[in-house]
């Protein structure tokens, strides 16, 4: 019954496939508790967070022989959701976009909400969007599972450069102070509650 100390990159979906686990037999475990109430969501882990991995239950099935018998294997398939917006926050809608997750490549294009959304497997680690803009081909490599909990800098730095208020190196009180004047929070510049917890409604995570 192992100890799987979290990495930048692992999520709860991508430890269960490391494991030959479903996702939920570890998350729900009892030994996790006090991680899942630090740590609400299940995608959003942080580097050092421990996770207690169960043992494997081996189920047997009684079937005849000289016969054939399908199995199925069941799973939960992860999904990746992104929102494109343009410089004054309006969605990009009906753009063509092709993603390719691990070798697997999708094709589609954005909603009404300039929305993108594909399944990938549970152990991708990284994505390639390549949408074909007014302007031509634009290409993003997206880095699955490195988002830290908003409860940390780093998580408030990555979800402000996500969302498009750029950190300048290590500062980024004039970030914070954008994105409060963008969402009617007080200026402040300094990442309260109030802006963590509408940071993360605006992320999505």
């Amino acid at each position: 019954m192992p100890i799987h100390v979290v990495s930048s990159g692992d999520c709860v979906l991508s430890i269960a496939d490391q494991y030959g686990l479903f996702w939920q037999t570890i998350w729900d475990h009892a030994e996790n508790a006090d991680l899942k109430h630090r740590r609400p969501d299940p995608n959003v882990l942080a580097p050092g967070d421990e996770v207690f991995v169960p043992e494997k239950r081996i189920k047997t099935v009684n079937k005849p022989t000289d016969k054939t018998h399908t199995f199925v294997r069941k799973g939960t398939p992860a999904k990746v959701r992104l929102q494109l917006l343009d410089f004054e926050r309006r969605p990009r809608r009906d753009l063509p976009y092709t993603v390719d997750v691990d070798g697997v490549t999708t094709n589609g294009k954005t909603d009404a909400e300039g929305m993108v959304e594909v399944y990938a497997p549970l152990g991708a680690r990284s994505a390639k969007l390549i949408v074909n803009g007014p302007r031509g081909n634009e290409e993003y490599q997206m880095d699955l599972g490195h988002i830290d909990p908003v409860e940390l800098d780093e998580g408030v730095r990555q979800r402000l450069e996500n969302l498009g208020f750029h950190c300048d190196g290590n500062e980024m009180s004039e970030a914070v102070r954008a994105f409060q004047k963008e969402n009617g929070i007080p200026e402040t510049g300094v990442a309260d509650d109030n802006t963590r917890s509408k940071l993360k409604e605006a992320h999505g995570c």
